[in-house]
């Protein structure tokens, strides 16, 4: 029974191991695809961590901006020079998307690079195309193109642009989009494209400009500085409670503490049962009797039981019987056997009537079985001498 189970803990311990492990892999594997896609910090084939390293072999500073655009916003708005923001987007984009946060930041004179896939149509172009620039032939891979006109094309071919100046004005905006760089695919200077000729120093002038500090933006990757952390996370609770029905929260709290109390009080395996205490009925009795004489505090009857006993106990030791004889053929008996004085019997004559001396009295009374236990010790070696001599 033990044997089966530990086999069936170790299979629960296993089981349990093994969906932690797949739900890790279903939660991580698809957010690091969405998320991570276009970061310089990524070494993966959609990465840019290749060109990142480009632009500093080149000597050229870019700042991985790790919070929100309102707090680059401040920053920026304290110097006089303009300043370029890099941003890698994997996702399909309209074509009037800047983002909230970055009418302000164009309307200050800054500018923005947007890399992403575009609601473009598909032309009749190759899907892989090496289209030349003053950089050098850059590769890129898409049939999307956009008719703009020669002045602000910045990357295009015979079927269209694929980079391009946003200077048009739109009923949606209702003002002139300026500053504004767009492209039809996110990975124009990806880490796959290391090798090609073209890519890494097309974007690397591209960024340079329009002069300033350049940025690429890590937040909208997922990677922030801790304040911003512990801030966001913080909110987001308090705003979640805040707007969290009372009995809804309740109910939450409830099935946690009910999940707590299962998991400290349930174990795997076979439940075992506890052996029932063996009673001793004795010394139940005699524990119990003990309890109502000393809260009684009847030490008349104890003194007397135990006299009686401890006189019956000496006198077979003595040889005298279980009868009870007087205390003058106990004490001839006593000096005969033991050659000691009769006064040492003294002890069952008289007995103190307090907790304190009634201790000594008992100790004395056993001293009396010892001596008398010597006796008997004494006669069985003598006994067995004569034996053996005859």
């Amino acid at each position: 029974m033990k044997s089966l189970g530990n086999n069936r803990r170790t299979w629960i311990i296993g089981i349990l191991a093994f969906l932690a492990l797949a739900l890790i892999f279903v939660l991580s594997a698809p957010a690091s695809n969405r998320i991570n896609s276009g970061s310089t910090w990524s070494n993966a084939p959609d990465g840019y961590r290749a060109w990142y390293a480009y632009m500093e072999a080149q000597g050229v500073t870019v700042t991985r901006w790790q919070r929100p655009i309102e707090d680059l916003l401040e920053e920026v708005a304290e110097r006089d020079q303009p300043a370029t923001l890099l941003q890698v987007r994997p996702a399909v984009l309209s074509s009037t998307y800047i983002g909230p946060s970055l009418y302000d930041w164009r309307e200050q004179g800054n500018r923005v690079i947007i890399l992403s896939q575009q609601d473009r149509p598909v032309t009749a172009a190759p899907f892989t195309s090496q289209i030349s620039s003053e950089s050098g032939a850059v590769t890129v891979e898409t049939r999307r193109r956009t008719q703009q006109s020669a002045d602000d094309s910045l990357l295009a071919d015979s079927y269209g642009a694929v980079v391009w100046q946003d200077n048009r004005q739109t009923d949606e905006l209702a003002e002139d989009i300026k500053g504004i760089v767009r492209s039809l695919t996110p990975y124009l200077a990806a880490n796959a494209y290391a090798n090609e000729p073209g890519n890494f120093a097309f974007l690397a002038n591209l960024v340079q400009q329009a002069g300033g500090t350049i940025y690429v933006d890590e937040y909208i990757h997922g990677y922030k500085d801790s304040d911003v952390v512990v801030e966001e996370v913080a909110g987001s609770w308090i705003n979640y409670l805040a707007e969290t029905p009372l009995l809804i929260a309740t109910a939450q709290v409830l099935v946690v503490l009910l999940i707590a109390l299962l998991a400290q009080n349930r174990r795997f395996g076979l439940k075992k049962r506890i052996p029932p205490v063996q009673v001793n009925n004795s010394d139940a009795y005699i524990q119990a009797l003990a309890g109502v004489l000393h809260k009684a505090n009847n030490h008349d009857f104890l003194v007397e039981t135990l006299t009686r006993a401890e006189q019956k106990s000496l006198q077979r030791a003595l040889g005298l019987g279980d009868a009870l004889v007087s205390m003058e053929v106990l004490q001839t008996a006593w000096e005969q056997a033991t050659g000691r004085r009769a006064g040492e019997l003294a002890p069952l004559r008289s007995a103190p009537r307090t907790e304190g001396p009634l201790k000594d009295w008992l100790q004395r009374l056993q001293s009396l079985h010892v001596l008398a236990g010597q006796r008997d010790s004494a006669l069985s070696d003598s006994l067995s001498k004569d034996t053996h001599s005859l």
